[in-house]
C-alpha cells in the first residue's frame, strides 16, 4: 500500500455503530493507495460507540484516525460537515459507518481526479446483504461525465461513493435529515460543474438503498426530502418553474409506484 498522489481525507459519521464501525475503518486502511487521514465524527452516540472509536484510533495508525465528538445529535449532515471542516486534505471522501469500500476505490477515483480535475467523482455500489463482498481486482471500467439533467432525474451518486474538492463553497444542509446528500450533489453539479462517475461497484452497502422498491418504513420522508431539495433549487434559481413542476410530478409518480410495489409484496 502507498499514499495517494491525490490528497484525500475520509469522513465517517458515527452514531451507535459499534458493531460495524471497524469494518468501515478497515476498508479505508486497506486501500491500495491510502488517504491522508480518517476522521470519525461522533453524533452523540452511546458509550460503546465512543469506546470503539477510541480503540480503532489506537489500532489503525496508517493513515491516522482522528476523533471528534458531539454532545447533541444533529444528524449525518452536520457530522459530515464537522469532519469536512476538520479535514486537511485537498479532497474529501465520505463513508457511512455501516458500509465499506472495495480496496481500489480511492486508487481508481484518484486516477479520474488526476486526468479530469473534477469537482466531484462518484462511483457505483453493490448491495451485499450481509455476504462477503466481491473484492476482485478492477482493471476495466468506464468513466462518464454526470450531466445535470441526469442527476435531476435520479440521485445516481451514493454518499459513500463520492469524493469532492474540499475547497468547494458548499456543504450538506444540516437542517435536512433526508435528501441532504442529493441536494449537495445537485448544487455542485449545477453551480460548479465537472462531475464524473466511475461505472464500477466500489462501495458495498450492507442494506438495501434507502427507499428501494418502497421497502423502507420511512421512504415517504425520503420522498418529501427530495421534493424539498427540488424546491430549494427553484428558490436558488438553479431550475425554472417548468422543470420544478416536471420533477415534482415525476417524484410523486415514483412514490405512488413504490406504494403499489410495497402493497403487492405484502400480499
Amino acid at each position: 500500500m502507498k499514499s495517494s498522489s491525490v490528497d484525500i481525507s475520509v469522513v465517517i459519521p458515527c452514531f451507535n455503530c459499534e458493531e460495524t464501525l471497524e469494518r468501515a475503518v478497515e476498508s479505508v486502511c486497506g486501500q491500495t493507495v491510502l488517504p491522508r487521514e480518517v476522521i470519525l465524527v461522533d453524533d452523540c452516540s452511546n458509550e460503546a460507540t465512543r469506546i470503539e472509536m477510541q480503540r480503532l484510533s489506537q489500532i489503525y495508525t496508517s493513515p491516522r484516525v482522528l476523533l471528534f465528538y458531539s454532545e447533541v445529535n444533529r444528524g449525518a449532515a452536520a457530522a459530515r460537515n464537522r469532519g469536512w471542516s476538520e479535514s486537511s486534505g485537498e479532497y474529501i471522501a465520505f463513508l457511512d459507518a455501516d458500509d465499506s469500500w472495495h480496496p481500489q476505490k480511492l486508487e481508481l477515483q484518484a486516477q479520474v481526479v488526476k486526468e479530469n480535475k473534477p469537482n466531484l467523482v462518484g462511483c457505483s455500489f453493490a448491495v451485499c446483504n450481509d455476504t462477503v463482498p466481491d473484492v476482485n481486482q478492477v482493471s476495466d471500467f468506464e468513466v462518464s461525465e454526470v450531466k445535470p439533467v441526469t442527476l435531476l432525474l435520479k440521485n445516481i451518486l451514493p454518499t459513500p461513493g463520492v469524493i469532492l474538492r474540499a475547497n468547494l463553497p458548499f456543504r450538506f444542509d444540516p437542517e435536512k435529515r433526508y435528501s441532504e446528500d442529493y441536494k449537495l450533489w445537485l448544487e455542485i453539479c449545477l453551480k460548479a460543474g465537472a462531475c464524473y462517475k466511475l461505472e464500477a461497484s466500489l462501495v458495498y452497502l450492507y442494506k438495501a438503498p434507502f427507499g428501494a422498491s418502497g421497502l423502507s418504513a420511512d421512504f415517504s420522508k425520503a420522498q418529501a426530502g427530495e421534493l424539498d431539495t427540488y424546491r430549494s433549487l427553484l428558490q436558488q434559481r438553479l431550475i425554472n418553474p417548468f422543470t420544478f413542476g416536471f420533477l415534482w410530478l415525476l417524484s410523486n409518480i415514483k412514490y405512488v409506484r413504490r406504494l403499489v410495489m410495497r402493497s403487492r409484496q405484502s400480499i
